[in-house]
């Protein structure tokens, strides 16, 4: 995040970044992979108008990226919206990709672990749906980036998100690479002057 911030500063866009519950210096609790995350966010987004910021633009990877894609129809004055790597389903990727995860087998235990989670932590994945809230937001500028072979959630999330839109304000980049989150590492230059023009060209 920090080249892409020092670009944003340089170009007279102010960035606040935080972390999710469960990472960082932010308090323990249940890693809910967007569910109750998208209230850290919006609670962020809060914050920062209580500081006197009027126009929000989001930068979201991997689950922040699908977090932003859920928390956008709720926010209002948001300008674009950033998203690397997101997932379009949560509960159709976790049961086709738990196991990337988990380290055990699909089967028997990505059915036995996707039925104690609402159980175990109030989780609901079917609950965390990207691709019905990119509907909501057709009139938003939406950069969406994946590395065409990203070995952890695959790139055709973000062309389901793509054509799901519907919108020709949503842009699809897919760059080289077989990393998660690889974009950037392929040519971080590149990276940060894309996501850098297409945030600014939209305050």
């Amino acid at each position: 995040m920090l080249p892409l911030v020092k670009a944003l500063h340089e170009q007279g866009v102010a960035s606040l970044l935080f972390d999710f519950r469960n990472s960082g210096e932010s308090e323990k609790d249940i890693t809910s992979i967007g569910q109750f995350e998208k209230g850290d966010l919006l609670s962020a987004i809060d914050y920062a108008k209580s500081l006197g910021y009027k126009q929000i633009g989001l930068i979201g990877f991997s689950m922040g990226a699908a977090t932003a894609l859920m928390a956008a129809p709720e926010v209002n004055h948001l300008r674009f919206l950033v998203a690397d790597s997101p997932f379009a389903d949560l509960e159709s990727y976790l049961r086709d990709h738990l196991s990337i995860w988990s380290g055990l087998p699909n089967f028997p235990f990505t059915p036995l672990i996707m039925g104690e989670i609402p159980l175990v932590t109030g989780v609901d994945p079917s609950n965390v749906k990207p691709i019905e809230a990119i509907k909501q937001v057709r009139d938003l500028p939406v950069l969406l980036i994946h590395a065409v072979n990203d070995d952890k959630i695959p790139s055709v999330n973000s062309v389901r998100l793509k054509e799901t839109s519907g919108s020709a304000k949503t842009e699809l980049w897919m760059t080289p690479g077989d990393r998660h989150l690889g974009s950037y590492l392929q040519d971080p230059h590149e990276y940060v002057k894309k996501v850098t023009d297409f945030a600014v060209s939209h305050f």
